[in-house]
């Protein structure tokens, strides 16, 4: 159905009338112009003697609306044109339509004023037209079940199983029951099956209702079933304690009164309600269903497992299992979704596809441990050096990579030779040690210094005491004066340690100390 034929079902029976008489004098009748928002003046197609009225679409709802002349628009008869005036305007891009008056019209017709044999004739018919449009408006209305009334309603909702309910069916009043430890709101919705003790009589609930949290019951109308009219509806105090369905969070159900004949039959609204619980009720058994809703929440269902699947993917009864994939922020909602649809007493769980997770890295070092840097001899070290022969020219002086001043701090100076510098060098005789300097490695974090602790040194007495307390091997120079030079003494023998936790000992004579 397009726009225009709408428009015609909904006029009502004036405009009908300004059309039929506007016809019977010769004139135009809904002539249609497009309308512009930028544009004021709009030509007709023929030369116009007046304008009777102009239609069109107007509001946020674009509903047919008749412009008044001389408030919201104007006719300019020297350039035959429609003037737009400051009130209101049709809606941007839409159409609107024009009757109007031929300056030379070609019918013998001309009076149209109130009492007119030509009025009278012309509003019979439209009357006429008028209740036509209605009837084919009614019959358009009568085939939706949200707008057909009566018999037309009773007609729709066959399709469905369903008849109206007439004054034969009882009625009552049953309690919901909250169970214990359940929080939260629960919704008992309309069309609820109960039933007696024995089954001798089923019932429905009529309206749906909210057990709000914190509520430990709530009362809701019920009618009798299909096929319990009459008195098989009509049961006792306490007769219905059953739901055909369980519903999550109910613990029990009961009436406090005995059913009553009703007053009156079904009514419209009753009928076009329950119609809507059984399309609800069908629509949530099925998976195709649940593959809607997920995917209408932009998720995407890579398997179903349930009681009808092959036995590789098979569910127990009453279980629905749904492997998704889907965005982690999107899971709340589609859960949501999925616990709206499935039908009642059917438990569906959801199972993501990938997780995803946000890592968290942490590291550092042991509360209290040592900066890593040098230590003396007799000092526990964080990392064991590699060893050198000390007879190696290389192992006599620093490493290259180590600057002058940190070289300077490991060696001490005395008055016999020292070995980390060149063997025929000595130091003066007069000159007193100096004390040791400990310095952390630059490139090592700020750790607060910790003071070296002292371990006893398991080297002769010779090659580690600052002061030598025997004589140096044999063949040694004795002492001279100080910068002069005497003869080279031959370096002692290489000590060697095999212990991986042997360190270099930075003091003068330069031995493996073990730690």
């Amino acid at each position: 159905m397009n726009p225009d034929t709408t428009f015609l079902i909904e006029r009502p029976y004036q405009d009908v009338v300004d059309d039929v008489l506007v016809s019977l004098v010769g004139g135009v009748v809904n002539e249609p112009i497009e309308y512009d928002v930028k544009a004021d003046r709009y030509a007709l197609a023929e030369p116009a003697s007046g304008v009777r009225g102009i239609t069109g679409a107007f509001g946020p709802d674009g509903g047919r609306h008749a412009f008044l002349k001389g408030v919201d628009f104007d006719f300019s008869e020297g350039d035959n044109a429609v003037v737009w005036l400051a009130g209101d305007r049709p809606n941007d891009e839409t159409v609107f339509y024009v009757d109007y008056f031929r300056r030379v019209s070609r019918s013998p017709l001309s009076d149209i004023n109130v009492g007119s044999v030509v009025r009278t004739l012309g509003e019979a018919v439209g009357r006429e037209i008028a209740t036509v449009y209605e009837q084919i408006n009614q019959a358009y209305r009568s085939a939706f079940l949200e707008t057909a009334t009566g018999k037309s309603l009773d007609l729709v909702v066959a399709i469905l199983g369903l008849t109206r309910k007439t004054a034969e069916f009882a009625t009552g009043l049953v309690t919901f029951f909250r169970a214990p430890g359940v929080l939260g709101a629960i919704a008992i919705p309309q069309g609820t099956a109960l039933q007696t003790t024995k089954g001798e009589a089923f019932f429905e609930t009529t309206e749906p209702r909210v057990l709000q949290a914190g509520q430990p019951r709530i009362d809701s109308p019920v009618r009798a079933a299909v096929g319990f009219g009459g008195d098989a509806g009509k049961v006792a105090a306490g007769a219905i304690t059953a739901m055909v369905q369980p519903l999550a969070g109910i613990d029990r159900v009961t009436n406090f009164e005995a059913t009553t004949r009703a007053a009156q039959d079904e009514t419209d609204e009753e009928l076009r309600a329950r119609a809507r619980a059984a399309l609800r009720s069908l629509g949530k058994a099925t998976l195709a269903a649940l593959d809607r809703v997920i995917r209408e929440g932009r998720g995407t269902p890579v398997e179903f497992w349930d009681p009808n699947s092959p036995p590789a993917q098979r569910s127990d009864p009453g279980t629905v299992s749904v492997l998704i994939e889907a965005e982690p922020t999107r899971f709340p909602s589609l859960r949501g979704a999925v616990e709206e649809t499935r039908a009642a007493g059917v438990l569906v769980t959801l199972v993501a596809r990938y997780v995803f997770f946000r890592p968290i890295w942490w590291w550092g070092s042991r509360r209290g441990s040592p900066p890593p840097a040098r230590r003396r001899c007799g000092a526990r070290r964080s990392r064991p050096s590699r060893p050198t022969s000390m007879a190696s020219p290389a192992a006599r002086r620093p490493r290259a990579r180590r600057s002058r001043r940190r070289s300077r701090a490991w060696r001490m100076s005395s008055r016999w030779p020292s070995r980390t510098s060149s063997p025929g060098r000595a130091t003066s005789t007069g000159r007193r040690p100096r004390p040791w300097r400990t310095r952390s490695s630059p490139r090592s974090p700020p750790y607060p210094r910790r003071r070296a602790t002292r371990r006893p040194c398991r080297m002769p007495s010779w090659a580690c005491s600052p002061t030598p307390s025997r004589p140096p091997p044999r063949g040694a120079a004795p002492p001279t004066a100080a910068g002069s030079r005497g003869p080279r003494a031959p370096p002692p023998p290489t000590l060697r340690s095999r212990r991986p936790n042997s360190a270099w000992c930075p003091r003068r004579d330069g031995p493996w100390c073990s730690t």
